[in-house]
C-alpha cells in the first residue's frame, strides 16, 4: 500500500508540473477558470495544489478534478478554516497564505474518502501539494 501512495504522489507531482507549465503567461497555475486572485511571486507565500480523484470506474487514476471546494485549515483537519479555494478546470488551485502549518482538505461531493495533506509554508515560498478523493 505504501508503494501505491508513493506512485500516486509522484504522478500527482508530474501532473502539477505539467499544469504549471501550460497555465497562462509566466507559468503561473490557474486557481479557477478565471485568473487567480493572487499570482505566486517571490515576495509572497502559499500553496499551489492539485485536486485528484483515485479509483472507481475511471480508466485513468488518479486524474485531476475541477470545481471542488478546498478548505485550508490552521494546523490539523479540525483546525480553523483560514482560506478556501476551488479547483480549476485542470484540477489546480492556489492559495496565498502567511507562513505557518496548514492542512488542505477537499470537501467531498458525497461518500468519497478524503485524502487531505499537511503542509508547512515558509516565508517567500510556495509549497506544492496534492489532495484528493478516493473511491472503491
Amino acid at each position: 500500500m505504501g508503494k501505491l501512495r508513493v506512485a500516486f504522489v509522484l504522478l500527482a507531482a508530474v501532473v502539477a508540473v505539467a499544469a504549471q507549465s501550460t497555465a497562462g503567461c509566466g507559468g503561473s497555475p490557474s486557481a479557477t477558470s478565471t485568473p487567480p486572485a493572487t499570482t505566486p511571486s517571490a515576495t509572497s507565500s502559499g500553496i499551489i495544489g492539485l485536486m485528484t480523484w483515485e479509483g472507481g470506474a475511471i480508466a485513468t487514476s488518479p486524474h485531476p478534478v475541477s470545481d471542488v471546494r478546498i478548505e485550508v485549515r490552521r494546523g490539523g483537519e479540525r483546525g480553523e478554516i483560514v482560506e478556501t479555494a476551488k479547483s480549476g478546470a485542470d484540477g489546480t488551485f492556489t492559495v496565498d497564505l502567511p507562513p505557518g502549518h496548514y492542512t488542505v482538505v477537499p470537501i467531498p461531493y458525497g461518500d468519497e474518502t478524503v485524502m487531505p495533506a499537511s503542509v508547512t509554508v515558509d516565508p517567500g515560498k510556495w509549497v506544492h501539494v496534492s489532495v484528493g478523493f478516493s473511491v472503491r
